[in-house]
């Protein structure tokens, strides 16, 4: 019996340390991934005014995204950016690379599902304080009292994207276009919600306004938010 015991936790030690080899391999392949240049060429031609700079910076957003994916494996990461979500539609068409991609990397498929496909407002909405958390935590902000905006929140603005999503830090923005990103973390159970045809982030769909970076505490919550892209 106690051969049988110790057996078990030894198989538990292996397999525990071979778990961790596995997911220490995994970030490090994120970590060293470069998206392919096709890819990339497919963005800059949806997006001719940007330069390729600017095509590389939506490409690490892109990158933040998926890494968030590999730290919250079972629930769904809402898709706060326009311009990122585009850059994600055009990966998902290579679909060879994109699978090896989301097998090397994340250790599973990362389907793509349209805001109007989840099952309500409310998971939704989790879902967006989930991508917002974890972004901010990304970029080492406090997600209560952030100081300025991760880059998954920011790009629509910074690149003035047409029916992009705004954000802003401004509690004196009353643009109804843009959201006061100071609310995600305690944003009202009912939405008053749009559609949008990408399926990205359905908060404050925007012509291209600028998020204000400026400071405010934030005081009271916007009950004025929508959906997301999510797996």
């Amino acid at each position: 019996m106690i051969e049988f015991f110790a057996a078990i936790i030894v198989i538990g030690l292996i397999y525990g340390v071979y778990a961790l080899l596995k997911a220490s391999g995994r970030a490090t392949f994120l970590a060293d991934y470069q998206f392919p240049e096709h890819v990339k060429k497919k963005l800059s031609e949806q997006y001719p005014e940007l330069s390729n700079s600017d095509i590389n910076t939506v490409f690490s957003a892109l990158k933040d995204y998926f890494i968030i994916h590999k730290v919250e494996k079972k629930k769904g990461i809402a898709m706060p950016s326009k311009i990122v979500d585009d850059a994600w539609h055009e990966f998902i068409l290579s679909t060879r690379e994109y699978e090896s991609f989301c097998k090397k990397g994340l250790g599973r498929f990362i389907h793509h599902i349209p805001s109007e496909a989840m099952h309500s407002e409310n998971s939704a909405q989790d879902s967006l304080k989930r991508a917002w958390k974890y972004a901010c935590r990304q970029q080492n902000i406090d997600p209560k009292k952030p100081d300025r905006l991760p880059p998954l929140f920011a790009l629509d603005a910074r690149f003035n994207v047409k029916n992009g999503f705004t954000y802003t830090l401004n509690k004196s923005a009353f643009d109804e276009r843009i959201f006061n990103a100071r609310h995600i973390q305690c944003m009202a159970a009912a939405a008053a919600g749009t559609s949008a045809g990408s399926g990205a982030a359905i908060f404050g769909a925007s012509g291209g306004d600028s998020a204000g970076d400026g400071g405010g505490d934030g005081g009271g919550c916007s009950s004025g938010c929508g959906g997301g892209c999510s797996s």
